[in-house]
């Protein structure tokens, strides 16, 4: 791995088994990862009182900003409950680094509130 990649902040995506975006959003969050997802709030009604309810809009999918040896070892902690996206280089498979333009302009997309 070239000695530059090793300390280069990029965003990554893992695909998360089970529905359990928050928990391993939590379990990231905890190793000191930063973690973007989006979510939709809706209101529920319970009896006579309504409950806002939070959950993700892509129910199988958190972005993770690290380094790839980071993003790598997250992986192999996370073993079973995630899939890293990656990519084949050189016959190599490598984590896929999401340019952070992208990135940034997905962000600004799924973060506006409805105003409908």
């Amino acid at each position: 791995m070239p000695q530059e990649q090793e300390f280069t902040y990029h965003w990554y995506a893992f695909k998360v088994f089970y529905n359990k975006v928050f928990e391993i959003d939590k379990e990231l969050t905890r190793n000191g990862i930063e973690t973007y997802f989006p979510v939709v709030k809706s209101c529920k009604n319970e009896g006579d009182r309504k409950k806002e309810v939070v959950r993700p809009a892509i129910s199988s999918l958190i972005f993770l900003r690290c380094t790839e040896k980071e993003v790598q070892n997250q992986q192999r902690e996370l073993a079973g409950r995630v899939l890293l996206y990656t990519h084949v280089t050189n016959g190599e498979r490598r984590p896929s680094p999401i340019d952070e333009e992208e990135m940034r302009i997905f962000k600004l997309v799924t973060s506006v509130e409805d105003i409908s």
